[in-house]
């Protein structure tokens, strides 16, 4: 199988290669160019689905073993931190108090929940990322 590994990768910088061009193409396209604009990215999708399949089969040596595991333990660390500051974990710890919306949160608590709001949508591309070093690591030869 280590013998695979140059055409593999040969095959991977073709692939991201052809994501370069389509990424080109897309930002030369003028607004309105819908449909071809909808090709194109289908086309990206495709390519990155390849490009992804290649890049988990290409081998992993040790030192890039190590990488991916302190590279999973940072993210899974940072997913634990955020998790407790999410909206839903600040709604369970307010109380009733003066000054309250219909919604029955405190007006002064509205401007930093909208801001953990946006902090939250994250998450859910740290959740992704776990899952794509989870499976590398799982899958590597």
């Amino acid at each position: 199988m280590e013998s695979d590994r140059p055409l593999r990768a040969e095959a991977l910088r073709r692939v991201v290669a052809q994501l370069a061009e389509v990424q080109d193409l897309l930002l030369a396209l003028p607004p309105g160019d819908l449909a071809a604009r909808h090709e194109l990215h289908l086309r990206q999708d495709g390519l990155r689905d390849e490009a992804a399949d290649l890049a988990r089969r290409l081998p992993v040596s040790s030192a890039q073993r190590r990488h991916l595991e302190t590279r999973l333990a940072q993210l899974r660390h940072r997913l634990a931190d955020r998790s407790g500051r999410t909206l839903t974990g600040r709604l369970t710890r307010l109380g009733a108090g003066t000054g309250m919306r219909p919604s029955g949160v405190a007006v002064d608590t509205m401007l930093p929940l909208d801001r953990e709001v946006l902090a939250a949508r994250d998450l859910d591309e740290l959740r992704r990322e776990i899952a794509v070093l989870e499976h590398r690591l799982a899958t590597a030869a």
